[in-house]
């Protein structure tokens, strides 16, 4: 483990830990009747690349994440980007013959799901179960000493996977530069600012969330409401 990831730094999420050292004390994240303020959202991160890190997951590892819309699932989104793993998120409806595509593409390391998910762990074990709890313990739980070293910009951060209507669902990997040029290309376009509101209803799994509007919004310091549901 090293010293923290320097805020200007081109990883994806670097946006956030930019505006909690800078507006650490204005909201980003409203869920139902909590809000986080940009210094706790990054805390919660911080938290939960601890927590990987202790259930084994490392750098270059892929991590599958299933769930309906809920703050864990941001945070841990972020989570893995920021530690170098590779984050491999699904629909929530997604089914269980889908679900061993996407495995089968990936290899993943660990799976986070939601409660009735379809059961993913092979035989030999290889693949670590978590659930929400398991990463997110509560606010109670202390803060990382050092945090590991930023990824690079042509590290791979997510791989998408496309609906599979004409056919077997197709992963294409998006790299943490990728990513960042959605963003500031998407901020040429709209003018966001700090006082705006971005409503996001779709699911998480979805790229409008990945180098979309909710982006957009935290990097001009605004605010994010996360609906549970369309």
């Amino acid at each position: 483990m090293s010293a923290a990831p320097a805020a200007e730094d081109s990883w994806f999420g670097a946006h956030l830990v930019a505006s909690a050292a800078e507006v650490g004390s204005r909201v980003a994240l409203v869920f139902l009747d909590r809000s986080w303020t940009y210094a706790e959202l990054n805390l919660a991160i911080r938290r939960t690349v601890a927590r990987l890190d202790t259930f084994g997951i490392r750098r270059g590892d892929r991590v599958v994440m299933q769930g309906t819309a809920r703050p864990e699932a941001l945070i841990t989104l972020f989570a893995v980007a920021r530690m170098g793993a590779v984050l491999v998120p699904v629909h929530p409806q997604v089914t269980g013959g889908e679900l061993a595509v996407v495995c089968e593409e990936t290899s993943p390391r660990a799976v986070v799901a939601d409660e009735g998910f379809p059961e993913s762990r092979p035989a030999d074990g290889s693949r670590t179960r978590l659930s929400w709890d398991d990463l997110h313990p509560g606010a109670e739980s202390s803060a990382p000493d050092s945090e590991p070293a930023a990824p690079h910009g042509s590290d791979v951060a997510v791989i998408s996977f496309t609906s599979g209507t004409s056919g077997r669902p197709k992963g294409v990997a998006l790299t943490h530069d990728n990513l960042r040029w959605s963003m500031v290309n998407g901020l040429s376009l709209l003018p966001v600012g700090p006082d705006d509101v971005a409503l996001v209803s779709t699911p998480l799994a979805h790229v409008a969330v990945l180098g979309g509007l909710p982006q957009y919004t935290w990097a001009r310091r605004g605010t994010v409401v996360l609906a549970p549901k369309f």
